[in-house]
């Protein structure tokens, strides 16, 4: 649930900044990539102890996926 949480946050501050969100899939997927790779990756070095998990990885898609039908659905609408 961090990355639905971490988007909310990012689509805040970007409609306070610039007036407009971030809901386009290609853009959501670019920061999925970047936050894995932070995540995963840069962890290792920074945490004793850390291990790269493919599981953690999928995750976080599965995360962004949610947070895109939630963004895109028809019931946000009603909200």
């Amino acid at each position: 649930m961090a990355v639905p949480l971490f988007f909310s946050i990012v689509n805040i501050i970007s409609q306070i900044e610039n007036g407009r969100e971030i809901a386009d899939l290609s853009n959501l997927t670019i920061i999925t990539i970047i936050l894995s790779f932070l995540g995963e990756f840069v962890a290792i070095y920074t945490r004793l102890g850390s291990t790269v998990d493919i599981f953690d990885i999928c995750c976080y898609f599965i995360g962004m996926i949610f947070y895109y039908f939630f963004i895109n659905s028809s019931c946000k609408k009603l909200i």
